[in-house]
């Protein structure tokens, strides 16, 4: 399975409940740029606030008067907690998951979210990788496919896959 951004939410989310019914699994996950964290609690929302060109601030607006601007807490959730882990994976157990590949800009708002992820997944002893490019934000994979740091992506996800699947 692959998906990025709130796709890569709900694939994990989809993988929780397959896991959680006994159903079987897919081989692999491949997530980029991942939100997996709805209550959006840690530290790069704001670190990477004017850096992200998809969701940051204009450069003469504050973190702290324009926060919840950037957490994205969106109305998707309704009622729901952020922190249930059907809706925000990143408060799950990853156990019984296939190996995860991980990817994203160190530039993104949600750059915690795919740390988040990712050492959840090692504690869980699922095999996983997280790669950062520096300086990339938000889903630059997509939107810039020309890129050099895109073409090592996309080559590093077609590896991961063969390796997974041959």
């Amino acid at each position: 399975m692959v998906g990025d951004s709130f796709g890569a939410n709900i694939i994990l989310s989809t993988c929780l409940r397959l896991r959680d019914k006994n159903l079987p699994m897919p081989k692999a996950i491949v997530s980029i740029s991942c939100c997996i964290d709805l209550a959006a609690t840690d530290s790069s929302y704001e670190k990477n606030c004017h850096r992200d060109p998809l969701y940051s601030l204009p450069k003469n607006q504050s973190f702290k008067e324009h926060e919840k601007d950037i957490r994205r807490i969106i109305k998707y959730i309704g009622n729901t907690s952020p922190y249930d882990k059907y809706l925000s994976p990143a408060y799950a157990e990853f156990d019984g998951f296939p190996p995860i590949l991980i990817q994203c800009g160190e530039a993104e708002t949600s750059e915690s979210d795919n740390d988040m992820l990712y050492e959840k997944a090692l504690k869980c002893g699922v095999k996983a990788k997280l790669t950062k490019y520096y300086g990339m934000w938000h889903d630059f994979q997509y939107l810039t496919p020309f890129l050099k740091e895109s073409k090592k992506a996309w080559q590093e996800i077609g590896e991961f896959i063969h390796s997974i699947m041959y």
